[in-house]
């Protein structure tokens, strides 16, 4: 490079170096203002103090507001109570009418089963042996009648034991006749069974075919009729009311329960009844 040229590269040097000086002044004076700026905070004016009075009434206001509330939510629960109310006073009348049903039923069923069972009659005390099949038994069934009821033409459609062969029992049988009629003959000419026995020293009766809530209720009667007997009382049994009365005092059966029944109080009225039951 010639001469020349070096001094046109230190004269252009020279006219930048007061240009960066002139930037780094202008940089470190703006630095300065903006520390300076940081370190000044505003001050803000100091908030009211609020009187006493001003203080009652916000917490009054806010008491005024919770017992709003708590008002709504009683009326929210007296609402949903009364619907629950409603609601289960419909549930205990339709469980009311559901109950009479039922025992409507009941009554319905225990009457057909009655009627179904009405040409049936079971007998206890008869041989049995594990290997009696129903013609065997059928036949035992049948010269029974023959020869102790002197019953000879009784038509018997079906005859069967009652539950399982056990070792030294006999099992009841239960017989259906054709007729309802040779039923009523049968139980009438039972009482000549009262005085026979099998060889073995075993009585043998007939009764009816009854339900068992029917058995279980003649039941409690046949223990209250026993015992006033051994105590020489005179008793008398009822089977169509299931009542017994016993020296005058009258009982009914109630849930196998015997209830006695109290003597209405008297009434000039013709239409009053003698008793009323508890």
């Amino acid at each position: 490079m010639g001469k020349g040229t070096q001094k046109k590269i230190t004269e252009k040097q020279k006219t930048k170096v007061p240009l960066q000086k002139k930037r780094k002044q202008h940089t470190d004076s703006s630095s300065s203002e903006d520390s300076e700026m940081e370190f000044e905070v505003p001050v803000l004016p100091a908030a009211p103090k609020k009187s006493k009075v001003d203080l009652i009434m916000d917490h009054l206001t806010n008491l005024t507001q919770t017992q709003n509330q708590l008002l709504q939510n009683v009326s929210t629960l007296m609402t949903n109570n009364e619907y629950f109310k409603t609601l289960s006073e419909n549930l205990q009348r339709e469980v009311k009418d559901l109950n009479h049903k039922v025992y409507t039923l009941e009554c319905e069923n225990e009457r057909l089963d009655v009627e179904l069972r009405k040409r049936n009659l079971i007998i206890f005390g008869l041989t049995d042996n594990k290997n009696d099949d129903d013609a065997i038994t059928k036949a035992k069934v049948i010269k029974l009648f023959s020869e102790k009821l002197s019953l000879s033409n009784i038509t018997i459609d079906t005859t069967h034991r009652i539950s399982t062969y056990a070792d030294g029992k006999r099992r009841p049988i239960r017989v259906q006749l054709l007729f309802q009629h040779e039923r009523d003959a049968i139980l009438s000419q039972r009482n000549k069974l009262k005085i026979i026995t099998d060889g073995a020293g075993h009585k043998i009766f007939i009764n009816e075919d009854l339900p068992l809530k029917t058995r279980l209720c003649r039941k409690v009667l046949r223990t209250k009729l026993a015992e006033a007997i051994n105590q020489n009382i005179p008793a008398k049994i009822d089977y169509n009311r299931n009542e017994i009365t016993v020296d005058g005092k009258c009982f009914k059966v109630v849930n196998n329960t015997l209830i006695e029944k109290k003597a209405a109080p008297q009434n000039n009225s013709p239409n009053s009844t003698p008793f009323l039951s508890n």
